[in-house]
């Protein structure tokens, strides 16, 4: 029983062990998942008026869920409450 040429097998290896590398590497450089970012906060960092930290928290919301007529509705409330 043969094989074939041994340079077809050693081409074959080749390209399984590439693709073992190749599958390894996605899922090592995947994005560690992360908790979601949620709305808890932004209504007492407005109160106090920092705006800054609310900016940044709901932007990040709304870039989860960019739908959201809550996270829409305080990034309007926090650009009234300015006074720049």
């Amino acid at each position: 029983m043969t094989h074939g040429p041994p340079w077809v097998r050693r081409i074959a290896l080749a390209a399984g062990l590439v693709s073992l590398a190749a599958v390894a590497a996605a899922l090592l450089c995947q994005d560690a998942p992360g908790a979601a970012p949620t709305l808890d906060g932004p209504d007492s960092l407005l109160a106090a008026r920092e705006f800054a930290v609310a900016e940044r928290r709901i932007g990040e919301y709304l870039r989860a869920n960019p739908r959201s007529m809550t996270g829409h509705m305080l990034r309007a409330q926090m650009a009234l409450a300015r006074d720049d």
